[in-house]
């Protein structure tokens, strides 16, 4: 067995020694030889093609064997898929004529300790350099303008993306990517090792995924951020509080959570909270995509102001065991609201006498156990209650009568305190911001413009 085992690797041993050459393009060659791959061409400027699963680089199946590329003058790109899952690769060599590095390029070329990026490089697409685990430093160049926020993604090591100082559409500051003005802030390296972080007040937008496995605990959102892309925190594992000026126009937090400015959307639970219940205020009528994704909760409870739950809101949360919900009739949501969630192990609590409808409606009726649930002590809890601004004064109705009501602002101080007596009450505006509305057991967090 040892002679045919020997036997047989001589045929691979001598090919890779030899060489191996594979035809691209009529005019683009691929040369293996010993560890070394190089691409080639007879055009005076040509584009590497681009692959997929379907179809494979032709190199694919002996990649194992490729610790260096070197891709030659004239060749105006690094095709998609092009060297993904050269793990062996230590070295590359881009000559000055690749103007795109596309979409994972050299993704999980985890043994890469560093790459040149050529003057002459214009776009570096996402996942270009993806699980590059040992990459820890990068330069741009002056002639990127076109970087993903996702072309380093999972780059565990990378801890300063480093600008050159002539490029006129980004900038960098303690190795942290942003525009040109530093006014959007494209990509946080995963392995800087601040255990907090203010952004700065300069920023106004804050890029999808832009902290992507950042190591803070606590994030400060300033005054003058105005747009934030989904998923901002994605697999921040050690986010445990979202801080934001209270001054912002756009965005507030409560207990650590990021809400909008009325609290009437969250938008991102941190992933390391502690806690393992939550109650979502019942000022919130939208939950977006990823907002408590791998949150570490065991038990959630969705109010009845709740009218949109994105896809995806409750990925990855795995520790749940119960959730629980306020309509009467189940609300219709996507079957990847609990993607990656085994439903058959949760409990679902629901309104008494609405079992019927839970299991008969599609996510719902996945769940392991309905069971209904009825508050106790006083029922007015399930009122619901209507806050809305008309002819300068703010109306409330839903509360009930005869039961004292005081409004207070976050810090606790009283703006208002009377005696429910009508259906509606009507209170004049003396005040702007989010304020506390408290009545018969009940509280509301509203936002007064």
């Amino acid at each position: 067995m040892k002679i045919i085992l020997l036997l047989s690797l001589i045929p691979f041993c001598a090919v890779m020694s030899q060489g191996q050459s594979w035809k691209l393009t009529e005019t683009m060659t691929a040369n293996l030889k010993n560890d070394t791959l190089t691409i080639s061409t007879t055009q005076s400027a040509e584009a590497m093609p681009d692959y997929n699963w379907e179809t494979l680089p032709p190199w694919f199946e002996v990649r194992g064997g490729i610790h260096s590329v070197v891709i030659e003058d004239k060749v105006t790109s690094v095709g998609t898929w092009a060297f993904m899952h050269c793990a062996g690769i230590t070295s590359i060599t881009l000559s000055n004529s690749v103007e795109s590095i596309n979409g994972w390029g050299f993704y999980n070329c985890y043994n890469l300790p560093s790459i040149v990026i050529p003057e002459g490089v214009k776009t570096i697409d996402f996942a270009a350099f993806g699980i590059c685990e040992s990459l820890s430093e990068v330069e741009i160049p002056a002639s990127v303008s076109s970087i993903n926020s996702g072309a380093f993604r999972q780059c565990i090591r990378l801890t300063y993306l480093n600008v050159n100082e002539d490029n006129a559409v980004y900038s960098s500051n303690d190795g942290i990517l942003y525009n040109k003005d530093y006014t959007s802030l494209i990509i946080y390296p995963e392995n800087k090792s601040d255990e907090s972080f203010t952004i700065p007040n300069t920023v106004t937008s804050i890029e999808r995924s832009a902290f992507y496995n950042a190591q803070f605990s606590s994030i400060t959102i300033p005054n003058s951020v105005t747009t934030i892309g989904l998923e901002p925190f994605e697999r921040c594992k050690r986010l445990t509080t979202i801080l934001v000026d209270e001054d912002n126009a756009d965005f507030s937090s409560c207990d650590g959570v990021l809400f909008d400015k009325k609290q009437t959307a969250l938008l991102s639970y941190p992933e390391g909270k502690e806690d393992t219940e939550y109650v979502i205020p019942n000022t919130v009528r939208e939950i977006v995509p990823c907002a408590f994704s791998i949150a570490k909760l065991l038990s959630v409870t969705i109010p009845i102001s709740v009218t949109t739950l994105a896809n995806n809101a409750f990925q990855y949360c795995e520790a749940l065991e119960k959730v629980t919900v306020e309509w009467d009739d189940p609300l219709a949501v996507s079957a990847e609201l609990f993607h990656y969630v085994d439903l058959s192990t949760i409990t679902l609590y629901v309104p008494t006498g609405r079992t019927a409808y839970y299991e008969a409606a599609d996510v719902w009726k996945d769940f392991g156990t309905i069971i209904e649930y009825t508050f106790s002590g006083n029922e007015q809890i399930m009122r619901p209650v209507s806050v809305w601004s008309q002819n300068g004064r703010l109306h409330i109705a839903g509360l009930m009568p005869g039961k004292p009501l005081s409004i207070y602002n976050l810090a606790g101080q009283v703006l208002y305190h009377g005696i429910v007596s009508m259906d509606v009450v009507q209170i004049p505006f003396i005040w702007r911001g989010i304020c506390v509305i408290v009545s018969g057991g009940q509280s509301l967090k509203v936002y007064v413009e």
